[in-house]
Protein backbone atom coordinates (compact mmCIF):
# COMPACT_ATOMS: atom_id res chain seq x y z
CA UNK A 1 0.00 0.00 0.00
CA UNK A 2 1.41 3.36 -0.98
CA UNK A 3 1.63 6.00 1.67
CA UNK A 4 0.53 9.57 1.02
CA UNK A 5 2.87 12.33 2.03
CA UNK A 6 4.32 15.61 0.87
CA UNK A 7 7.24 17.95 1.03
CA UNK A 8 7.44 21.70 1.41
CA UNK A 9 9.36 22.24 -1.80
CA UNK A 10 9.66 20.92 -5.30
CA UNK A 11 13.21 20.06 -6.32
CA UNK A 12 14.90 22.60 -8.58
CA UNK A 13 15.01 20.30 -11.59
CA UNK A 14 11.20 20.44 -11.76
CA UNK A 15 11.01 23.87 -13.30
CA UNK A 16 8.00 26.12 -13.39
CA UNK A 17 7.14 28.97 -15.73
CA UNK A 18 4.59 30.93 -13.75
CA UNK A 19 5.79 30.22 -10.22
CA UNK A 20 2.65 28.34 -9.19
CA UNK A 21 1.74 24.75 -9.80
CA UNK A 22 0.39 21.45 -8.63
CA UNK A 23 2.58 18.37 -8.94
CA UNK A 24 1.59 14.84 -7.94
CA UNK A 25 4.59 12.56 -7.62
CA UNK A 26 4.37 8.78 -7.62
CA UNK A 27 7.44 6.96 -6.35
CA UNK A 28 7.63 3.48 -7.85
CA UNK A 29 9.97 0.75 -6.67
CA UNK A 30 12.46 -0.29 -9.34
CA UNK A 31 15.65 0.63 -11.16
CA UNK A 32 14.14 0.86 -14.64
CA UNK A 33 10.91 2.12 -16.16
CA UNK A 34 8.75 -0.60 -17.65
CA UNK A 35 5.96 -0.44 -20.23
CA UNK A 36 3.48 -1.65 -17.61
CA UNK A 37 4.35 1.37 -15.43
CA UNK A 38 3.30 3.70 -18.26
CA UNK A 39 0.36 1.81 -19.75
CA UNK A 40 -2.26 3.46 -17.48
CA UNK A 41 -1.32 6.82 -19.02
CA UNK A 42 -2.46 5.54 -22.42
CA UNK A 43 -5.69 3.80 -21.52
CA UNK A 44 -7.79 6.41 -19.68
CA UNK A 45 -10.45 8.79 -21.01
CA UNK A 46 -9.28 12.03 -19.33
CA UNK A 47 -5.76 12.30 -20.79
CA UNK A 48 -4.92 11.42 -24.41
CA UNK A 49 -1.14 11.15 -25.09
CA UNK A 50 -0.01 13.11 -28.15
CA UNK A 51 3.75 13.57 -27.76
CA UNK A 52 6.70 12.09 -25.92
CA UNK A 53 10.21 13.41 -25.53
CA UNK A 54 13.27 12.08 -23.76
CA UNK A 55 16.69 13.46 -22.95
CA UNK A 56 19.84 12.18 -21.25
CA UNK A 57 22.23 15.01 -20.49
CA UNK A 58 25.93 14.80 -21.32
CA UNK A 59 28.67 17.42 -21.35
CA UNK A 60 29.64 16.50 -24.91
CA UNK A 61 26.08 16.50 -26.23
CA UNK A 62 22.70 15.25 -25.07
CA UNK A 63 20.86 12.16 -26.27
CA UNK A 64 17.32 13.03 -27.45
CA UNK A 65 14.17 11.02 -28.16
CA UNK A 66 11.23 12.53 -30.07
CA UNK A 67 7.81 11.09 -30.83
CA UNK A 68 4.33 12.40 -31.55
CA UNK A 69 2.83 15.68 -32.65
CA UNK A 70 3.59 18.53 -30.21
CA UNK A 71 7.11 18.76 -28.77
CA UNK A 72 7.64 22.53 -28.71
CA UNK A 73 7.27 22.83 -24.93
CA UNK A 74 9.56 19.87 -24.34
CA UNK A 75 12.34 21.14 -26.60
CA UNK A 76 12.10 24.66 -25.17
CA UNK A 77 12.80 23.38 -21.66
CA UNK A 78 16.22 22.05 -22.63
CA UNK A 79 17.40 24.44 -25.34
CA UNK A 80 19.11 27.50 -23.92
CA UNK A 81 22.25 29.56 -24.45
CA UNK A 82 24.38 26.91 -22.73
CA UNK A 83 23.09 23.99 -24.81
CA UNK A 84 25.51 22.35 -27.23
CA UNK A 85 24.62 20.34 -30.32
CA UNK A 86 23.00 16.99 -29.50
CA UNK A 87 25.00 13.77 -29.56
CA UNK A 88 22.08 11.85 -31.06
CA UNK A 89 18.37 12.24 -31.82
CA UNK A 90 16.16 9.17 -32.06
CA UNK A 91 12.83 9.62 -33.82
CA UNK A 92 9.76 7.49 -33.23
CA UNK A 93 8.61 7.56 -36.85
CA UNK A 94 5.17 6.42 -37.93
CA UNK A 95 3.79 5.65 -41.37
CA UNK A 96 2.05 9.05 -41.46
CA UNK A 97 4.05 11.39 -43.67
CA UNK A 98 2.84 14.50 -41.80
CA UNK A 99 4.18 13.07 -38.57
CA UNK A 100 7.50 12.09 -40.16
CA UNK A 101 7.90 15.58 -41.60
CA UNK A 102 7.10 17.17 -38.26
CA UNK A 103 9.60 15.06 -36.30
CA UNK A 104 12.34 15.68 -38.85
CA UNK A 105 11.65 19.42 -38.68
CA UNK A 106 11.80 19.36 -34.88
CA UNK A 107 15.02 17.33 -34.95
CA UNK A 108 16.60 19.90 -37.28
CA UNK A 109 15.63 22.73 -34.93
CA UNK A 110 17.27 20.90 -32.04
CA UNK A 111 20.41 20.15 -34.08
CA UNK A 112 20.66 23.85 -34.92
CA UNK A 113 19.80 24.89 -31.34
CA UNK A 114 16.69 26.78 -32.47
CA UNK A 115 14.38 27.15 -29.49
CA UNK A 116 10.69 26.66 -30.42
CA UNK A 117 9.40 28.24 -27.19
CA UNK A 118 7.19 30.71 -29.07
CA UNK A 119 5.94 28.23 -31.66
CA UNK A 120 2.74 26.25 -31.97
CA UNK A 121 2.78 22.75 -33.37
CA UNK A 122 1.28 22.53 -36.89
CA UNK A 123 -1.21 20.10 -35.31
CA UNK A 124 -2.15 22.60 -32.59
CA UNK A 125 -5.17 24.81 -33.23
CA UNK A 126 -5.62 28.08 -31.34
CA UNK A 127 -9.00 29.50 -30.41
CA UNK A 128 -8.70 33.29 -30.46
CA UNK A 129 -11.44 33.97 -27.93
CA UNK A 130 -10.33 31.59 -25.19
CA UNK A 131 -6.57 31.69 -25.94
CA UNK A 132 -6.54 27.90 -25.65
CA UNK A 133 -5.05 25.42 -28.09
CA UNK A 134 -6.51 22.06 -29.05
CA UNK A 135 -5.09 18.99 -30.76
CA UNK A 136 -7.68 16.76 -32.39
CA UNK A 137 -7.46 13.38 -34.11
CA UNK A 138 -3.76 12.96 -33.25
CA UNK A 139 -2.82 10.42 -30.59
CA UNK A 140 0.27 8.48 -29.67
CA UNK A 141 -0.31 4.78 -30.10
CA UNK A 142 0.51 2.69 -27.04
CA UNK A 143 2.95 0.74 -29.22
CA UNK A 144 5.35 3.69 -28.89
CA UNK A 145 6.16 2.39 -25.39
CA UNK A 146 8.18 -0.49 -26.86
CA UNK A 147 10.46 1.99 -28.64
CA UNK A 148 10.70 4.23 -25.58
CA UNK A 149 11.67 1.36 -23.29
CA UNK A 150 14.33 0.20 -25.77
CA UNK A 151 15.73 3.74 -25.89
CA UNK A 152 15.74 3.96 -22.09
CA UNK A 153 17.68 0.70 -21.95
CA UNK A 154 20.42 2.43 -23.97
CA UNK A 155 20.18 5.68 -21.96
CA UNK A 156 18.98 4.70 -18.46
CA UNK A 157 19.62 8.10 -16.87
CA UNK A 158 17.14 9.83 -19.17
CA UNK A 159 14.01 11.69 -18.23
CA UNK A 160 10.82 11.38 -20.27
CA UNK A 161 8.14 14.01 -20.78
CA UNK A 162 4.70 12.81 -21.89
CA UNK A 163 2.29 15.40 -23.27
CA UNK A 164 -1.40 14.95 -23.92
CA UNK A 165 -4.78 16.52 -24.50
CA UNK A 166 -6.79 16.86 -21.30
CA UNK A 167 -10.56 16.70 -20.91
CA UNK A 168 -11.31 20.17 -19.49
CA UNK A 169 -14.73 20.91 -18.02
CA UNK A 170 -16.05 24.39 -18.90
CA UNK A 171 -19.33 26.28 -18.78
CA UNK A 172 -21.03 25.96 -22.15
CA UNK A 173 -18.85 23.98 -24.55
CA UNK A 174 -18.82 26.77 -27.20
CA UNK A 175 -18.57 24.10 -29.88
CA UNK A 176 -14.90 23.68 -29.04
CA UNK A 177 -13.30 20.22 -28.47
CA UNK A 178 -12.68 20.68 -24.76
CA UNK A 179 -11.93 16.98 -24.35
CA UNK A 180 -8.83 17.69 -26.47
CA UNK A 181 -7.52 20.86 -24.76
CA UNK A 182 -3.72 21.10 -24.85
CA UNK A 183 -2.26 24.45 -23.82
CA UNK A 184 -3.38 27.76 -22.33
CA UNK A 185 -1.51 30.66 -23.91
CA UNK A 186 -0.13 33.59 -21.95
CA UNK A 187 -1.30 37.19 -22.57
CA UNK A 188 0.86 39.12 -25.01
CA UNK A 189 2.11 41.41 -22.25
CA UNK A 190 3.16 38.50 -20.03
CA UNK A 191 6.94 38.11 -19.90
CA UNK A 192 7.86 34.45 -20.27
CA UNK A 193 10.27 32.18 -22.07
CA UNK A 194 7.31 30.29 -23.54
CA UNK A 195 4.15 31.11 -25.46
CA UNK A 196 2.04 29.16 -22.98
CA UNK A 197 1.91 26.03 -20.87
CA UNK A 198 0.25 22.62 -21.17
CA UNK A 199 -2.79 22.01 -19.01
CA UNK A 200 -0.99 18.87 -17.88
CA UNK A 201 2.20 16.99 -18.67
CA UNK A 202 3.86 13.99 -17.10
CA UNK A 203 7.52 13.67 -16.17
CA UNK A 204 9.06 10.21 -15.81
CA UNK A 205 12.54 9.18 -14.72
CA UNK A 206 14.78 7.75 -12.05
CA UNK A 207 14.74 9.60 -8.77
CA UNK A 208 17.93 11.65 -8.34
CA UNK A 209 17.59 11.36 -4.56
CA UNK A 210 16.08 7.93 -3.78
CA UNK A 211 17.70 4.59 -4.56
CA UNK A 212 15.78 1.99 -6.54
CA UNK A 213 13.00 4.48 -7.28
CA UNK A 214 11.25 5.61 -10.45
CA UNK A 215 9.23 8.84 -10.35
CA UNK A 216 6.10 9.55 -12.36
CA UNK A 217 4.96 13.13 -11.85
CA UNK A 218 1.76 14.80 -13.03
CA UNK A 219 2.50 18.50 -13.36
CA UNK A 220 0.28 21.50 -14.10
CA UNK A 221 0.60 25.27 -13.95
CA UNK A 222 -3.04 25.74 -14.90
CA UNK A 223 -5.65 26.95 -12.41
CA UNK A 224 -8.56 24.98 -13.91
CA UNK A 225 -8.51 22.82 -10.75
CA UNK A 226 -9.13 25.73 -8.36
CA UNK A 227 -12.53 26.72 -6.97
CA UNK A 228 -11.68 30.40 -6.54
CA UNK A 229 -9.69 30.97 -9.74
CA UNK A 230 -12.58 31.56 -12.15
CA UNK A 231 -10.16 30.10 -14.70
CA UNK A 232 -10.11 30.73 -18.44
CA UNK A 233 -11.83 34.09 -18.04
CA UNK A 234 -14.78 32.60 -16.23
CA UNK A 235 -15.31 29.50 -18.35
CA UNK A 236 -14.33 27.35 -15.36
CA UNK A 237 -16.65 27.95 -12.44
CA UNK A 238 -16.70 26.10 -9.14
CA UNK A 239 -18.61 23.10 -10.49
CA UNK A 240 -16.24 22.80 -13.44
CA UNK A 241 -13.18 23.14 -11.19
CA UNK A 242 -14.52 20.28 -9.10
CA UNK A 243 -14.95 18.12 -12.20
CA UNK A 244 -11.45 18.97 -13.44
CA UNK A 245 -9.86 18.03 -10.14
CA UNK A 246 -11.88 14.81 -10.07
CA UNK A 247 -10.59 14.02 -13.57
CA UNK A 248 -7.02 14.67 -12.41
CA UNK A 249 -7.65 12.35 -9.46
CA UNK A 250 -9.02 9.70 -11.83
CA UNK A 251 -5.79 9.76 -13.84
CA UNK A 252 -3.82 9.65 -10.59
CA UNK A 253 -5.80 6.65 -9.42
CA UNK A 254 -4.86 4.68 -12.52
CA UNK A 255 -1.17 5.19 -11.68
CA UNK A 256 -1.64 4.49 -7.97
CA UNK A 257 -3.12 1.06 -8.77
CA UNK A 258 0.39 -0.10 -9.69
CA UNK A 259 1.40 -2.38 -6.80
CA UNK A 260 4.96 -1.05 -7.05
CA UNK A 261 3.90 2.47 -6.00
CA UNK A 262 5.39 2.97 -2.55
CA UNK A 263 4.76 6.66 -1.92
CA UNK A 264 2.69 9.54 -3.32
CA UNK A 265 3.64 13.15 -2.69
CA UNK A 266 1.65 16.30 -3.35
CA UNK A 267 3.55 19.51 -4.15
CA UNK A 268 1.79 22.87 -4.32
CA UNK A 269 3.28 26.30 -4.91
CA UNK A 270 1.62 29.69 -5.03
CA UNK A 271 -1.04 31.06 -2.70
CA UNK A 272 -3.93 30.24 -5.02
CA UNK A 273 -2.89 26.58 -4.95
CA UNK A 274 -1.85 26.22 -1.32
CA UNK A 275 -5.06 27.77 0.00
CA UNK A 276 -6.97 24.88 -1.60
CA UNK A 277 -4.62 22.20 -0.29
CA UNK A 278 -7.43 20.54 1.62
CA UNK A 279 -9.26 19.74 -1.62
CA UNK A 280 -6.16 18.23 -3.22
CA UNK A 281 -5.46 16.21 -0.07
CA UNK A 282 -9.03 14.90 -0.04
CA UNK A 283 -8.99 13.72 -3.65
CA UNK A 284 -5.51 12.22 -3.51
CA UNK A 285 -5.99 10.48 -0.18
CA UNK A 286 -9.01 8.76 -1.69
CA UNK A 287 -7.24 7.41 -4.79
CA UNK A 288 -5.48 4.64 -2.87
Amino acid sequence: MAKFGGTEHLEDYKRTIMGKYVAIEFQIEGNAITASDLQPLFTGDKFSPIAIGGIEAHQNGDQWYLGGYALEDFASRFLNKNTIAPKSITLSLTERQQNRDYLNTMANKIKNLINPAKDLSPFEHKDQLTNVTFITKKNLDISVLDNVIQWLFRFPKSIIYLYGAFNVAVRGKNNLPWDRAFRFLFPKDYVSRAIGAPFLFIRIGKSPFLKNTIEIMLYSESNIWLLEANALNGLVGKNEAEINLANLASLSRSIAENEKVKNIELHLDGTSFTQEKGRFDYYLTNIQ
